[in-house]
């Protein structure tokens, strides 16, 4: 596991927050929230109003692997399993925003 101690998440939200992001903006999952349910269902809802121009700034801290064929890597949610692959895909994260700004 990450150490506790030192942790720079929350003061990046509270960075963002203060720059006036508004909170509707801001998804923040930590430890055991960010389950891969919670992550696809959290960012599908999130990236749903974006257009093309907008920013989107996506920070994730965890580990991350690579699919068994070698073709994708994954980023691995709190409840990872790697002989499933059940992680967020970095390929399908793209192709999600594309089609969303492309709209």
């Amino acid at each position: 596991s990450f150490p506790k101690k030192n942790r720079r998440d929350q003061q990046l939200v509270e960075t963002f927050r203060r720059l006036g992001v508004s909170e509707e903006r801001i998804v923040f999952l930590k430890d055991q929230e960010a389950t891969q349910k919670r992550i696809d269902s959290e960012f599908a809802a999130f990236i749903r109003p974006i257009q093309a121009g907008d920013t989107l700034f996506v920070y994730f801290c965890g580990h991350g692997v690579k699919s068994k064929n070698g073709r994708d890597v994954f980023f691995c949610g709190n409840d990872f399993r790697v002989n499933k692959e059940n992680g967020w895909s970095v390929r399908q994260l793209l192709q999600q925003v594309v089609s969303r700004s492309s709209t």
